[in-house]
């Protein structure tokens, strides 16, 4: 009877840990999650609307354009302003049966993306593969379950089998590159980390703290929670920190604690070649140019879609954005901005991360997306 006893008691008290154990991984797990974050319909159209796109639609030069592209395209909403239109296909994209629609065909390797155009359609990429049968049905599934809440939609359906990403892989070399030691650290210069695949090339986007702490973000992926990372290039003389965290629910980011850095951008021509981050906003102001200054490009454009996007290694990321400026392998992580057209400081609005492939649009995570992802505040000055 004693015996059973202690052992009853012995259970007991293994329970009580076990619980314990689960509610303190729980607390952790709740502190370090990655939380889905939804952008409202009206922060959507407030990324992708330019006044000037009334006039392209008015003259339908960028519109062909945009068709000449797709594999199928059609109509729909033309009593409607480019802005009211857009306001409709942002609900369109916020509705859950439309998002688990096409989630599901992403899922069976028929879709790699799904969004919102610019020039008022609503915008599916499908992969190479797929023929005209599985692109009718694919229309006749996006009408049974919109027409009858939204009416006939304007769509485009365009080839792309993915998105390339855009770290380089390298060896470990002080010939791999021969850009300046910057410290303190700032956005849009070279770093290296050294991962169980090797040496990879990237770019590091900005300063940042976190709980205080101060350090740095730069892209997720080929990284790992321990990667050692460098600037310029991976040697005992250059340590730039150790990658504490990754963003893969609502962008593709990577959080490094690092002492020494500074809320500025490489910027070739200014003072000391940088110019301050004066401020951040969690989305592009679609009406602005977007610039991304990498560590091997520098290039801007205009926003052109928000978009649900298949990653290589994350697999669905929701409110991405597609933007129309060139970029190269070794960019990855690079900030993207919008320029003050009077103090001509910096607004970040994004990290950079990859390219549509067959397609002319880069891609890149808005702030608000790495913010929730690493819980990191962008510094400014």
């Amino acid at each position: 009877m004693k015996l059973q006893t202690y052992k009853r008691k012995t259970a007991y008290i293994v329970c009580f840990f076990l619980i314990l154990l689960g509610c303190f991984a729980g607390a952790v797990s709740a502190d370090d999650s990655e939380k889905q974050f939804k952008l409202s319909t009206d922060d959507i159209v407030r990324g992708l609307y330019n006044p000037d796109n009334e006039q392209l639609r008015s003259t339908d030069s960028e519109i062909v354009k945009l068709k000449e592209k797709s594999v199928y395209s059609r109509d729909g909403l033309s009593s409607l302003t480019l802005n009211e239109n857009l306001q409709k296909l942002a609900l369109v994209y916020n509705d859950e049966n439309v998002s688990s629609y096409f989630s599901k065909l992403m899922k069976e390797g028929i879709v790699t993306g799904f969004g919102v155009n610019r020039l008022g359609y609503y915008k599916v990429w499908v992969k190479s593969s797929v023929d005209d049968d599985e692109i009718s049905s694919l229309i006749s599934g996006f009408d049974k379950i919109t027409y009858d809440t939204y009416g006939k939609l304007p769509i485009i359906i365009q080839v792309s089998d993915g998105i390339s990403l855009q770290s380089e892989h390298v060896e470990i070399s002080p010939f791999a590159t021969k850009l300046e030691n910057w410290r303190p650290i700032i956005g849009g210069i070279r770093v290296q980390a050294v991962t169980n695949t090797g040496v990879w090339n990237g770019t590091i986007g900005f300063a940042a703290t976190k709980n205080g702490q101060s350090g740095y973000v730069t892209h997720g992926h080929n990284l790992a929670v321990g990667s050692q990372m460098y600037q310029p290039y991976a040697s005992p003389l250059y340590p730039a920190g150790t990658v504490q965290a990754i963003g893969s629910t609502n962008s593709d980011s990577s959080w490094v604690p690092f002492g020494n850095t500074e809320a500025s951008i490489y910027s070739s021509g200014s003072t000391g070649n940088k110019r301050a981050v004066s401020a951040y906003s969690s989305i592009p102001d679609g009406s602005k140019v977007v610039v991304m200054a990498g560590s091997n490009t520098y290039s801007y454009g205009y926003v052109d879609d928000v978009i649900t996007a298949s990653h290589p290694y994350y697999g669905e990321i929701p409110y991405q954005w597609t933007a129309t400026y060139d970029s190269i392998e070794g960019d990855s992580g690079a900030p993207v901005y919008q320029q003050d057209s009077v103090t001509h400081e910096f607004c970040l609005v994004g990290l950079h991360w990859g390219r549509k492939v067959s397609s002319d649009v880069a891609v890149f995570s808005p702030l608000s997306g790495v913010m929730s992802d690493l819980g990191i505040v962008p510094k400014t000055r």
